[in-house]
């Protein structure tokens, strides 16, 4: 894109206001309504009170409910702790029965977290969660393109090796994969000996291996019951309040600087129930995914802006299994650029965030985080609280959003253009951690 056609990117004493308003809707937030588990009283209240929020700023704003189970993408964890370990417990003397049980927790695994399917929500408890729609139109009426900035108002369980510190979380990241490929190698051996050997006068396995098959059994289940903390739900000031104040207050500088706007029409999401397994961007894509489809449409999401030094634009999402659009992560690295900064690349290997859910239905899509992927320590714990947020990250990250949705209204999404991986000119370090969901 010609830096020509590139509007002027806002200063930080014009956003300044905007970003101080986020930051004490936040407060008001976290002092009213508290930590806000997928589904429940409080994530209402706080969809209600961004509701009315945003009525400030346009009248066309929407309340969508949609039904979730509210521990439905984590609660794999004890599920398949429980599977696995009494597969390892019957494993060498059921062997067929031990690999399937082992097979079992794979697949749920992979379906459940892997590619955020709904495979065992139907067995949790219901309830009923909303996201938040406010639309912004173009000065001139005329709608030639969409932007949809995504937030999202739950909070998470909390996690309970990240709050004794970041080496227990990796750490015991670590113990549940090297304990689950050993335990399925085993599990085959298992298979193999009942198929070949049975008949044999020489043992194939020898029993330590069968011993050791059972204390790894044991160890992958109790560090699966014990990762979630499920009656335990964390504050959520960075993740993700930091997102959804941010996408209403970019969307209230547009109403108050109408002009800007002359082609796109721009769209404020806050989602419910994203720490339950992107359940409101999903809600949202199956009600509204013709709609969108009929004029050019992308999405940024903007999930925890915490960390000043680890901005980024999100390339890879979804457990590393889903690439996002190029046009729309050149878009945000671009604004960036513009803004002073250089956004990191990230890959996100360990969970998801919003941004995946529009990218697999064929929108364009990619997400502004700013977190670190060690990860930070309040990432899902008790301390993402009012004192952990960075107001200079919340700032800068809505300097890039409206810049990005200025470029946006000049020129769509370019087909080409400067993104952080893929070019000798561009070369960084790519970021990899967990979610930032």
């Amino acid at each position: 894109m010609d830096i020509s056609m590139r509007p002027t990117p806002p200063s930080k004493s014009e956003v300044r206001d905007y970003s101080e308003r986020a930051v004490e809707m936040i407060k008001y937030v976290l002092q009213n309504f508290g930590p806000r588990e997928p589904g429940s009283a409080s994530e209402l209240k706080t969809q209600e009170f961004f509701s009315e929020e945003l009525k400030k700023i346009t009248p066309k704003v929407e309340l969508q409910s949609f039904p979730v189970a509210p521990m439905g993408l984590l609660f794999f964890l004890p599920l398949t702790g429980i599977m696995v370990f009494f597969s390892s417990a019957v494993t060498f003397k059921y062997p067929i029965i031990g690999f399937l049980g082992i097979l079992l927790s794979l697949i749920v695994i992979y379906l459940q977290f892997g590619r955020y399917m709904r495979v065992i929500d139907i067995l949790l408890p219901q309830k009923e969660s909303c996201n938040v729609v406010a639309t912004l139109s173009p000065t001139t009426g005329i709608v030639n393109r969409r932007l949809i900035l995504c937030g999202h108002a739950d909070s998470a369980y909390e996690m309970r090796f990240n709050r004794w510190g970041t080496t227990y979380i990796r750490f015991a990241v670590l113990v549940l994969i090297v304990t689950y490929v050993i335990l399925i190698s085993l599990s085959l051996l298992s298979v193999y000996e009942y198929l070949i050997w049975r008949n044999s006068e020489v043992a194939f396995l020898p029993v330590w291996l069968k011993k050791i098959s059972l204390i790894l059994g044991s160890i992958y289940g109790i560090v699966a019951l014990g990762f979630v903390d499920f009656t335990k739900v964390v504050p959520g000031a960075n993740d993700n309040l930091s997102g959804s104040v941010s996408a209403i207050e970019v969307l209230r500088w547009f109403s108050n600087h109408p002009l800007e706007l002359q082609n796109t029409e721009l769209i404020c999401l806050i989602t419910g129930s994203e720490e339950a397994g992107l359940r409101g961007a999903y809600a949202y894509i199956e009600k509204e995914v013709c709609n969108l489809r009929k004029i050019p449409t992308a999405v940024i999401a903007i999930d925890t802006l915490g960390d000043y030094s680890e901005l980024g634009v999100v390339v890879r999402d979804m457990n590393g299994l889903i690439s996002h659009h190029k046009g729309v992560v050149s878009l945000v690295y671009q604004a960036g650029l513009d803004c002073g900064i250089s956004l990191k690349p990230v890959v996100i290997y360990l969970g998801s965030s919003d941004a995946t859910v529009f990218s697999k239905n064929r929108i364009p899509a990619s997400a502004l985080v700013a977190m670190d992927p060690s990860p930070a320590p309040y990432y899902h714990t008790r301390v993402d609280n009012l004192e952990s947020l960075n107001k200079d990250t919340i700032l800068e990250g809505m300097r890039i959003l409206i810049q990005a949705v200025r470029n946006f209204d000049r020129n769509g999404l370019p087909d080409s253009g400067p993104v952080p991986i893929g070019s000798k000119k561009e070369a960084h370090q790519v970021t990899e951690g967990f979610t930032v969901g």
